[in-house]
């Protein structure tokens, strides 16, 4: 079961994840010149070449678009999974901004104390791996809602429940250096 706070996922030991529609979460990119740089990204995707690009994905397909500052996103597409079959993940290096542009998907969402570290910190590939050992908090994003994504947030992504198997999902995971984030969201 999850609470919602100020657009903030609270989990036991306090408050993480942030979620919410882009347009009540945009006072959060107002700043520095890289938060109002990544709303404008962030925005482009639901226009345009961007949003055509996004619209023709197929299942299993991912592109990564490099932007300024060290940020990039990547567009994919995929079928929602069962529970059982999520991988969960965190990051050290970047912030992950999600969004979903079509269909829908549910994010399970966890501390560190949740899981059993799988596998160690890679440096290069941003990633730490994780099997979660107890009950985790649900997440349902819709399209233009956003969940941004700490260090500090296990997460499991493209999570549907038994009429939704299968579904598609288009998104797009902006990853955005830690160092632009930390201590100005």
């Amino acid at each position: 079961m999850y609470l919602v706070e100020f657009n903030h996922l609270t989990l036991e030991g306090g408050k993480v994840a942030i979620f919410g529609r882009i347009e009540d979460l945009k006072l959060l990119f107002t700043k520095t010149q890289e938060l109002e740089y990544l709303l404008i990204n962030i925005e482009s995707i639901f226009s345009g070449e961007r949003l055509k690009e996004i619209q023709a994905l197929q299942c299993g397909e991912n592109h990564r678009i490099d932007l300024n500052y060290g940020m990039f996103y990547n567009a994919s597409c995929y079928a929602l999974k069962s529970e059982q079959d999520g991988f969960f993940e965190s990051h050290q290096k970047y912030i992950d901004f999600q969004i979903v542009v079509e269909g829908f998907e549910g994010y399970l969402i966890g501390s560190k104390d949740k899981f059993n570290l799988t596998q160690v910190y890679n440096k290069d590939k941003d990633l730490e791996v994780y099997t979660p050992k107890s009950a985790l908090n649900y997440l349902r994003m819709n399209p233009k809602e956003m969940v941004i994504l700490f260090p500090e947030d296990i997460h499991g992504v493209g999570i549907g429940y038994k009429e939704d198997m299968g579904k598609l999902v288009k998104k797009a995971i902006f990853k955005v250096p830690i160092k632009y984030i930390k201590h100005r969201l």
